[in-house]
């Protein structure tokens, strides 16, 4: 398979990695036990709010269970619920962004954001998707407000790392700062997470440090699934020929790729 093709797989890396992270914050603000959740929540004649909060611990369960299309359909009964419940338009916000749907999951990160201004994940999040549709300038801005309003971010640190070292537009590069970025979310995760390793293997790759480039893929490579690991080693083989990796707006849950002849953003 062509480096192209494979630069596509960021994808579902990235973003599964960023979404477990998002609902998790969630659920431990609330806290909340998805596993608890009623199966069969009340459906009353009359809205009532207290039911989107069954719902949406439901939606969770199911979204955990890889089962999102259900887990969709029960954030969408929390919204008629309670149009005001914002962790409501967060989770349907994600499930909205691993299908694509980029600009629908944005307009639920905004109004999660109306509601609760504070909400750091949904932000972050938000900056990811901006990042997948090529908007560089608000996609670092949203990961910058993140970090700040949530200095122990993993998934904001990472992918504002990433967006800098490998964007495509060098207007928006900054190897340095990527480093640094990247090495606190290692550190924040205690070097367990593969996208905080993948961020670190590229910033040193823009930074010229090839060698470092290629000792941190290399670890992102052993934490892989099994499975997984095939489809990385055209990142090994790029910085063992000392070129650092550029995405084409979709090639990773960072960054972006070209499919179907279209380039449009993953």
């Amino acid at each position: 398979m062509r480096p192209a093709i494979l630069a596509s797989l960021f994808v579902a890396l990235v973003t599964s990695a960023a979404f477990a992270q998002a609902v998790g914050d969630r659920v431990r603000r609330e806290q909340a036990d998805p596993a608890s959740a009623p199966e069969k929540p009340s459906q009353p004649a009359k809205l009532n709010p207290k039911h989107a909060v069954s719902f949406y611990k439901r939606g969770l369960t199911r979204q955990a269970r890889g089962d999102v299309d259900r887990a969709l359909d029960d954030f969408n009964q929390a919204i008629r619920f309670d149009p005001q419940y914002a962790p409501a338009y967060f989770a349907r916000g994600t499930i909205r962004q691993n299908k694509g749907e980029y600009d629908k999951a944005i307009a639920d990160y905004d109004e999660a954001l109306r509601l609760d201004p504070q909400q750091a994940a949904a932000r972050a999040q938000r900056g990811i998707a901006w990042h997948q549709l090529g908007r560089y300038e608000k996609a670092i801005a949203d990961l910058k407000e993140a970090i700040q309003q949530d200095a122990k971010h993993v998934t904001a640190h990472y992918s504002l790392a990433w967006l800098l070292a490998t964007c495509p537009d060098a207007r928006y590069r900054d190897g340095k700062r990527a480093v640094e970025l990247a090495t606190t979310a290692c550190e924040l995760s205690d070097w367990k997470s593969p996208p905080g390793i993948l961020a670190l293997a590229g910033a040193s790759a823009e930074c010229g440090d090839f060698d470092n480039a290629v000792k941190w893929q290399t670890e992102f490579l052993r934490l892989c699934p099994e499975g997984e690991r095939k489809k990385w080693d055209f990142l090994l083989d790029l910085y063992k020929s000392r070129q650092p990796f550029r995405g084409a707006r979709e090639e990773s849950g960072f960054g972006s790729v070209v499919r179907q002849g279209r380039e449009f953003a993953a």
